[in-house]
């Protein structure tokens, strides 16, 4: 017989997988329960005979398991809901996303910014604004997105360096679609940038081309 303690919170299986296979053998063992201040515990008992049937289909939870955890960073439809509270989303010109990054190209119906988004005339305001409503965008007539982060890292560093982390992660992630858009929102005077800091998603909106672009890095 062998003991062992494990959380409820881990899959079960995992407890199977270590109380059955022992230096390299089934054996019978068995799992009791114990009590902790800081987690309940797992009451059950495996048998040898019942060891092999379980380490298969443990085999299989774990890939799924495996699989969920490593999910896209952000999904198509979830991505154009929430922006959709602050722009007048036309057709997904581009989607990509891993793990550790996601980027959407998208036609705007209207180059205007929705109410719910607050748009602002300077980096101070736009970093109030963030602060207590978690998102901003800031447009500045003449004044590229480029040097408009580069102001926001003068102004706050930890929310400018956040801002150019997003882009440059995001990457990764980027066709020649969406790295041409980028490219060039970032040198556009008329680019208007945000930052939704809930999500960690940096927001280029192009008005003159009806385009507007969202990076996302590992956040």
């Amino acid at each position: 017989m062998f003991r062992y303690f494990f959380p409820c919170r881990l899959s079960r299986c995992l407890a199977i997988l270590r109380c059955c296979y022992i230096g390299g053998t089934l054996r019978n063992c068995k799992c009791v329960s114990r009590y902790s201040a800081w987690s309940d515990y797992c009451k059950f008992t495996v048998s040898a005979k019942r060891c092999a049937s379980s380490l298969k289909s443990c085999a299989m939870s774990i890939l799924i398991l495996t699989s969920m955890i490593a999910c896209a960073r952000d999904d198509e439809a979830a991505q154009r809901a929430w922006l959709g509270q602050w722009f007048a989303l036309g057709e997904t010109i581009s989607f990509s996303a891993t793990r550790g990054c996601a980027v959407g190209l998208y036609a705007v119906v209207t180059g205007q910014v929705k109410s719910a988004l607050p748009v602002t005339r300077n980096v101070a305001r736009m970093r109030r604004e963030i602060a207590g409503r978690g998102a901003a965008a800031l447009d500045v007539p003449g004044q590229a997105a480029d040097a408009a982060l580069v102001a926001m890292t003068n102004h706050h560093r930890a929310t400018g360096i956040a801002m150019r982390r997003a882009g440059l992660e995001a990457r990764a992630c980027m066709d020649v679609r969406s790295e041409s858009a980028f490219r060039h929102a970032l040198d556009d005077s008329s680019t208007v940038l945000g930052w939704d800091g809930t999500r960690d998603a940096l927001l280029l909106l192009m008005p003159g081309e009806g385009l507007l672009v969202v990076a996302m890095g590992e956040g």
